[in-house]
């Protein structure tokens, strides 16, 4: 994985980027939240929601549950 400094906060971050604007199933949330979870352990660690992309903030919350437990030794950033 390729990572940037962010100019402003001097966070490492991938330079690819998880959104959350279209899932495939967004029905199912143990699929999507896999699938957050896939990407995090890839080595993805900033991850795009917003109010505005449906469930995304639920299905990110799948993820972000198990993601917690690891937080400390891999970052990961939600905007």
């Amino acid at each position: 994985m390729i990572y940037k400094i962010h100019k402003s906060t001097g966070i490492e971050l991938s330079a690819l980027g998880f959104g959350g604007m279209r899932f495939g199933n967004p029905d199912d949330p143990e699929k999507s939240g896999a699938l957050v979870k896939a990407a995090y352990d890839a080595g993805i660690n900033y991850f795009d929601t917003a109010i505005g992309y449906g469930k995304s903030e639920e299905l990110f919350g799948v993820a972000l549950k198990e993601m917690l437990k690891t937080r400390a030794e891999k970052p990961f950033y939600v905007s």
